[in-house]
């Protein structure tokens, strides 16, 4: 296929503008000096074809398949690489009535608090509409609702068949379009290799199906946070390579 435009999609490992500067240093980058640094910065220099980053710090994979489902839908998206670097599997959005719009949702961090659990913006929904229009009432219910959807409705194994479902589907779809779809775990659990057969899925050269994990492998103070400036062209490489033997 003859690239036109790259498309990226994910949470923040994919979007840059939470770039640590070395490992365990955040720094003090601004936006625009992370980004030009970012993974998706570099491939699209050194393949010589534009890109779009729609990847959004706190998004979901939900998110990531909605966003590339409706520019295929009403653009025209021949020769589009759709690159998704998928993040956690309990991730999710929902819609709010109170606001009218989408909302990112993230159950893991309601276990990060002793009770009583106090509503801030480390918790559910991070969002700051939210937080500064709902008052103290609605938010408990939030919580109670959350809380009570996460400890009998979720099971991982489920999220990953849904996951897998919704990727399939999707590739099926933006190749009816004249486009084609990589995808990448950036932080998220790949709990059966075998459900990937048919997708253009990234495996790491130490044999990982996650970028996190393969970090781990070549830099032992890497704790799993946000990677650092020096984790970009490694994974520039790594997709630079994939595109040029598979796509």
């Amino acid at each position: 296929m003859v690239l036109s435009e790259l498309h990226f999609g994910g949470c923040s490992f994919s979007a840059g503008s939470s770039m640590h500067v070395a490992t365990k240093e955040p720094g003090n980058l601004t936006i625009p000096e992370k980004l030009s640094h970012n993974f998706h910065t570099l491939l699209s220099k050194k393949l010589n074809v534009p890109n779009v980053n729609e990847a959004e710090p706190g998004g979901s994979n939900e998110r990531a398949i909605r966003v590339i489902y409706d520019k295929a839908t009403n653009k025209n998206v021949e020769g589009t690489l759709f690159i998704l670097g998928l993040t956690e599997l309990y991730r999710t959005e929902k819609f709010s009535n109170h606001i009218n719009q989408i909302i990112n949702w993230k159950y893991e961090s309601f276990f990060v608090f002793d009770d009583p659990i106090e509503f801030n913006q480390t918790l559910i929904p991070i969002n700051n509409y939210i937080l500064k229009d709902w008052d103290k009432a609605d938010a408990e219910r939030i919580v109670d609702y959350a809380k009570t959807e996460f400890l009998f409705f979720k099971n991982r194994e489920y999220e990953y068949y849904k996951l897998i479902q919704n990727l399939q589907t999707l590739n099926a779809y933006v190749e009816t379009k004249g486009a084609k779809l990589l995808v990448f775990s950036a932080m998220c659990q790949m709990l059966d290799e075998s459900k990937l057969e048919g997708l253009n899925y990234l495996k790491f050269p130490d044999g990982s199906l996650e970028w996190r994990k393969f970090i781990k492998s070549y830099d032992t103070h890497y704790s799993g946070t946000h990677p650092s400036i020096a984790d970009q062209p490694i994974l520039t490489d790594i997709l630079f390579e994939y595109i040029n033997e598979f796509i």
